[in-house]
């Protein structure tokens, strides 16, 4: 599965931009979301081939938005601070793994 779109959920500016000129680089299309429920809001109008998930974001834990949108995305990564959780990456948990 080619990926196409892709979703960045992070509540800092700097890390949003960055993801967002690095892909937007390589020609996907980007969707920038710094709360859970701006990411709902996209998640339930389109489609991602991939989601870059905080995880501790300003209304909530972005694992429990994994847990709750599972399976779909087939990949995802997410960045944490000094808590790591597991995220899904086929069925596989590995934070920073490169896709």
């Amino acid at each position: 599965m080619a990926i196409e779109k892709v979703i960045v959920i992070d509540d800092e500016p700097i890390i949003r931009r960055s993801l967002e000129l690095q892909l937007r680089g390589k020609r996907l299309s980007v969707a920038l979301c710094s709360t859970i429920a701006e990411a709902e809001k996209y998640i339930a109008r389109d489609s991602f081939d991939l989601m870059f998930v905080d995880v501790r974001l300003p209304d909530g834990d972005g694992t429990d938005l994994l847990n709750r949108l599972a399976p779909r995305p087939e990949k995802t990564a997410y960045r944490g601070h000094d808590r790591v959780r597991n995220d899904r990456i086929s069925g596989q948990l590995h934070p920073f793994r490169r896709i």
